[in-house]
C-alpha cells in the first residue's frame, strides 16, 4: 500500500494507493481515527467490480457506517450537476468534513 500526499491550494491531502483491499481498513481507522461514516462514489461500471468488496472491508471498521454514491459511466457524470447532487446526498446523511 503506498500513501502518496498531493498539495493544492496550501492544503494537503493522501491518497491512498494498493493492489487490493486487504488491510484497507486498518490504513483508513489509522487515517480518519475520529470518522463515524464514510461515502464510496463510484460509477455503473467500476462498482459492480469493486463496491461490494470494499463495502465489505470498510464496513469492518467498528463503528462505521459505509454509505455508496453511483453515478452513470462516462464523461457526461464530471459535470457541476453530479457535484451538486453528491453534495445533496452527504449533507442529507449528515456528512462533514
Amino acid at each position: 500500500m503506498e500513501i502518496l500526499v498531493t498539495s493544492k491550494n496550501n492544503s494537503s491531502y493522501n491518497i491512498v494507493s494498493a493492489n487490493s483491499f486487504t488491510g484497507l481498513k486498518d490504513r483508513f481507522a489509522e487515517l480518519f481515527p475520529q470518522a463515524k461514516q464514510l461515502c464510496i462514489i463510484s460509477d455503473k461500471n467500476v462498482f459492480p467490480l469493486y463496491g461490494n468488496d470494499l463495502k465489505d472491508e470498510l464496513g469492518s471498521i467498528e463503528g462505521i457506517s459505509v454509505y455508496e454514491y453511483i453515478v452513470e459511466a462516462g464523461e457526461k457524470s464530471k459535470s457541476l450537476d453530479n457535484v451538486i447532487e453528491i453534495e445533496k446526498f452527504l449533507l442529507s446523511n449528515n456528512f462533514s468534513r
